[in-house]
């Protein structure tokens, strides 16, 4: 990520946004660190997308399931009990 002073962001400030849509994020800094990053809409549209209506990140599906409580189950504790019941009858 590139990296530019305030005063010379301010200055370039076109230069900084081009950058921001054609390679990368753009950092800016001051005096006190860092103050913005400048990135592209189509970046920002992405991010925004992982995100839930909350703003935490959304898990993967894979996260989702490592972090199910059937995960921690060891084998054998989950026993499906599934009906004898041969089910209903249909007529055709």
């Amino acid at each position: 990520m590139c990296l530019w002073k305030m005063s010379d962001a301010e200055g370039q400030f076109a230069e900084v946004v081009r950058r921001a849509i054609t390679q990368e994020p753009q950092r800016v800094w001051g005096d006190d660190g860092d103050a913005v990053v400048v990135m592209s809409a189509a970046d920002y549209a992405h991010l925004v997308a992982q995100r839930d209506e909350t703003g935490m990140r959304r898990k993967t599906f894979t996260e989702f399931l490592r972090d199910s409580p059937l995960a921690q189950l060891e084998e054998g504790e989950f026993e499906v009990v599934r009906s004898k019941e041969p089910g209903r009858e249909i007529t055709f």
